[in-house]
């Protein structure tokens, strides 16, 4: 947060197991601070207590398990649909991973215009079926009776694969079964799904992002959740909005279109840095990431009604830099 964003930040820790008496607690600091930034709260309790906050503070609530990553997914999904020339309304997406950072990505996808239909969601126990009694109200709403039961049957002819689960759970035969151009974002931490290499040697049409750092296309959580507070912060919105996140995404995925500037390139060893499949989102160490994507989340929130403060955009865009 400080380094990338300037925002000053205290990590508390509440040593409770009680949703009730967690929500209590930040209700009582809410004085304190401009923002609250919840992490590694296990569902369900942890979504609840978001739930919760949201509804109740006035200040802005980020659940960064649940929406971090799926900001970045979603802005890397923009530009491969781009180049693969893809409609996100008509398109076929697998979810393996029912958990925090799944959900964050299906609530996004949905957002964004994919129909609730065309999404399918696996956990270990295989298909999200409204059958299932184990089940969260929170996976229940993307459920489904009308997919295969299992991953493997699942990703047949699909467009996109977003991995939230863990590591070797998808092969070379899953990702051929695929539809032609596929998209593969492998994002399970510490170990993808199936690595970059493997991935890409799967067939030459194959669209692939890990969560390595160490490969391209990665899919890390701190290319968003940095900015879209510093913008909601300077704004004092009061909330942090799913437009404002699409915001974020859109931001992201225009700077990777964008010429590379030399301070990226020479931390990189003066490699070349192009848009296309090998380069859907800009490097974490691109300065013009706060910029761009603070500003972006600002004004929208601005748009939305739900900032106390007006912004002038380009004064703004001025301090930022």
């Amino acid at each position: 947060f400080k380094r990338l964003a300037d925002i000053d930040v205290f990590d508390l820790e509440l040593d409770t197991r009680d949703p009730e008496r967690f929500v209590d607690t930040v209700k009582a600091l809410e004085p304190t601070f401009g923002a609250i930034s919840l992490k590694d709260i296990r569902a369900p309790e942890g979504l609840e207590i978001f739930d919760r906050l949201r509804a109740e503070l006035t200040i802005p609530v980020l659940h960064e398990n649940l929406y971090a990553t799926a900001i970045v997914a979603m802005a890397a999904l923009i530009n491969a649909l781009d180049l693969a020339e893809k409609q996100i309304e008509e398109i076929r997406v697998v979810i393996s991973g029912a958990g925090t950072v799944g959900l964050g990505c299906a609530r996004l996808l949905c957002a964004l215009g994919l129909p609730k239909s065309l999404l399918t969601l696996y956990d270990v126990d295989g298909l999200i079926h409204p059958g299932r009694r184990d089940l969260s109200s929170y996976q229940r709403e993307f459920a489904r009776d009308d997919a295969p039961t299992n991953l493997a049957e699942g990703l047949r002819d699909a467009d996109v694969f977003l991995g939230a689960s863990v590591g070797g759970v998808l092969t070379q035969a899953m990702i051929r079964s695929m539809a032609s151009f596929p998209i593969v974002f492998a994002m399970a931490t510490p170990e993808p799904e199936i690595g970059y290499a493997e991935a890409r040697a799967a067939r030459r049409d194959v669209i692939v992002g890990t969560s390595s750092i160490r490969d391209h296309n990665a899919i890390v959580d701190l290319l968003s959740f940095p900015y879209v507070l510093r913008g909601a912060l300077d704004v004092q919105a009061g909330s942090i909005t799913e437009g404002m996140m699409l915001a974020a995404a859109r931001a992201l995925a225009d700077l990777a279109r964008e010429e590379v500037i030399d301070e990226v390139s020479r931390a990189y060893g003066y490699e070349t840095f192009t848009f296309g499949p090998e380069y859907l989102l800009p490097k974490p160490i691109d300065p013009r990431i706060l910029v761009q994507q603070s500003t972006a989340v600002a004004a929208r929130a601005v748009d939305e009604g739900v900032a106390k403060r007006s912004l002038a955009t380009d004064a703004y865009r001025e301090r930022l830099k």
